[in-house]
């Protein structure tokens, strides 16, 4: 177990593009969620364009430059040994901030995008990259990060996942779902992404009798829809849920788009994957990344997702893992992540003789993640403090 000094772990959640003042930066995850949902071909486009190294560290000096007081001010008022970052934009601006102001944390990058990294990913004044797949280290090194500032960890589930106890009977039993009924989770991620509205009238078309749990996440004009459209005892519609693990573990299959986060906690669970398709160019990796471990489908039809259900529902065509290696890193990512900051925190010589405690920053990815990765890594940093 990790030897570390007695002193106080303190850990602050931080969303830094909404502190840097900056419009753009303060706007951006509302930015991307409503790109993605509207106009995902702009969305598309801004991805390509912007996924160039030279724009980078221009980015970076002109972020700093506009927000250097308000991100000074933070930094000096936290004063932390280590900053983790889970958002591409903010790798160089802690990096920027860093050099600039001669500041003495470390950075650590927990990437979270399986395949697909944009270039926003990639700085070389990180200290450490954790990464959730081979493919990611591979691609890290193809944009010159060294190796030995590359840690393969596997995706930072959330512990609930892990630790589900529960069966698929005590699953349907606590949230009043019928026993006997072949059930489909249906969900576009945190922001409801995808087209679910044709999804869900399809297959409630094609299997009157089967279970749906619809999770619509942040999408309120699409939650009302369809709670004003369908009556049905059978058909269940949630907005934001923090009970995913109970909704999939009561689950037979879950119908998604290719969003990691949804992709991992399902795999973590054993449950089948039908992915429709990849929403925004960040995900079009994971697909073929799913299918080559062959834990799901890729269905970017209405008609195969019907034919998908069938198979399942047959047992006959459910997809079976062959490759045990990524689901058990699956179920450890975040204890590793954790245990790697840890480790990070060990090995900090703090340049300020004053500070009698190890402090850790980390970047929130977004204020509405479906995931608080963030979150779970603290929790497992404070179990894992507890032990040493």
């Amino acid at each position: 177990m990790l030897q570390l000094s007695r002193d106080p772990l303190t850990c602050t959640t931080l969303d830094i593009l909404r502190s840097s003042a900056l419009p753009l930066l303060q706007q951006a995850p509302t930015l991307y969620q409503q790109l993605l949902l509207r106009c995902p071909f702009c969305y598309n486009t801004l991805f390509r364009w912007s996924n160039q190294r030279w724009l980078m560290q221009p980015y970076a000096w002109l972020s700093v430059a506009m927000a250097h007081r308000q991100l000074v001010q933070l930094f000096a008022s936290l004063r932390p040994d280590l900053v983790v970052v889970t958002h591409p934009l903010v790798n160089r601006l802690v990096s920027q901030l860093r050099r600039q102001y001669r500041l003495s944390y470390r950075i650590v990058t927990v990437v979270t995008d399986l395949v697909t990294l944009h270039t926003s990913w990639l700085d070389p004044d990180v200290d450490l990259y954790l990464v959730p797949t081979l493919e990611a280290a591979w691609i890290a090194q193809q944009h010159g990060i060294p190796p030995a500032q590359i840690i393969y960890t596997g995706f930072p589930v959330h512990p609930d996942f892990v630790q589900q106890q529960q069966t698929q009977h005590e699953a349907r039993r606590t949230l009043g779902l019928q026993q006997d009924r072949f059930t489909l989770l249906i969900t576009g991620g945190g922001a409801g992404c995808g087209q679910m509205s044709d999804l869900v009238a399809a297959v409630h078309a094609r299997f009157p009798t089967q279970q749906l749990l619809v999770v619509t996440g942040h999408n309120q004009p699409l939650y009302h829809r369809l709670m004003s459209r369908y009556r049905s005892s059978l058909i269940h519609i949630f907005g934001f849920v923090t009970n995913m693990h109970l909704l999939m573990t009561a689950s037979d299959a879950v119908i998604t788009k290719a969003g990691p986060g949804t992709l991992m906690e399902a795999m973590t669970l054993g449950r089948p994957l039908i992915m429709t398709e990849a929403v925004g160019m960040q995900e079009e990796g994971n697909i073929n990344w799913v299918l080559d471990h062959e834990y799901g489908m890729f269905c970017p039809s209405l008609g195969h997702v019907l034919q998908a259900v069938v198979q399942l529902q047959k047992r006959s065509g459910a997809p079976r893992t062959t490759d045990n290696g990524p689901r058990i890193l699956m179920q450890q990512g975040t204890y590793r992540i954790a245990a790697v900051i840890l480790q990070q925190l060990a090995d900090t010589k703090p340049m300020i003789d004053r500070i009698s405690f190890s402090s850790v920053l980390f970047h929130d990815k977004t204020a509405s993640s479906i995931l608080s990765y963030q979150h779970d890594m603290v929790s497992m940093l404070l179990q894992l403090k507890a032990r040493s």
